[in-house]
């Protein structure tokens, strides 16, 4: 990955910037009513009402608070380390996966303009 990192994107981003602008979009981490930015046309925020992540993280977040309740507590340090590393583990996942992804397309068009 490390021959992708630097490059940059037709909007004048690299593509570290492009990926996290991405990742940020799909995890709702930007007010687009303060800070419009074109690529949410495209990049659908994956943790808005009713999509599918929405719903997997409040089935999380109802059996995080279960556990609890089983463990006579309001917080357990443990628990909440297992949860953050999933999510960690996600997040690294993604992030991956969007450099391939890139790596890809550009290894696609590279052989399209050989031929």
């Amino acid at each position: 990955m490390e021959n992708t990192k630097n490059l940059i994107t037709s909007n004048g981003k690299s593509m570290t910037e492009y990926r996290e602008l991405v990742y940020d979009l799909m995890n709702g981490l930007i007010n687009l009513d303060r800070n419009p930015v074109p690529e949410s046309r495209y990049v659908e925020n994956e943790y808005a009402e009713r999509m599918e992540c929405e719903t997997l993280y409040a089935e999380a977040q109802k059996i995080k608070f279960h556990l609890f309740k089983r463990l006579g507590s309001d917080d357990d340090i443990e628990l909440e380390r297992m949860v953050d590393c999933l999510c960690e583990i996600g997040n690294l996942m993604s992030r991956r996966m969007f450099d391939y992804g890139w790596l890809f397309a550009l290894k696609s068009l590279t052989a399209q303009r050989e031929d």
